[in-house]
């Protein structure tokens, strides 16, 4: 499977998380905050990506990147975070797996 992390970070897998995060909450019984925490987290990245890799040169990327750096490094934590106490959850474990979602889960961390 040829995945980066940014095309798991824009990708349609985690834009349907965020859009269901309710139901991750009431149906698989994830902790709300730690939800939210990967939703604001996914956010904030996307910005971020999106910004860097519109930029033409790589000097320029290379400035938004050393400008950025604590946002990109807090968010990826904060989300990295969320993701592995996501995984531990039996109810959203099990949906991984039987969406076959887990591979990709896998591979993102």
């Amino acid at each position: 499977m040829n995945r980066t992390v940014y095309d798991a970070i824009m990708g349609e897998t985690v834009t349907s998380v965020i859009n269901r995060k309710g139901d991750i909450v009431k149906v698989l019984g994830a902790n709300a905050k730690v939800v939210d925490l990967a939703d604001v987290a996914t956010r904030n990245l996307r910005v971020l990506l999106k910004e860097f890799f519109d930029l033409k040169t790589t000097e320029e990327q290379y400035k938004y990147y050393i400008t950025n750096y604590e946002a990109f490094r807090d968010n990826f934590a904060n989300l990295l975070v969320a993701l592995d106490d996501l995984y531990l959850t039996a109810g959203v474990r099990g949906a991984m797996i039987a969406e076959e979602k887990h591979e990709k889960y896998l591979i993102l961390v």
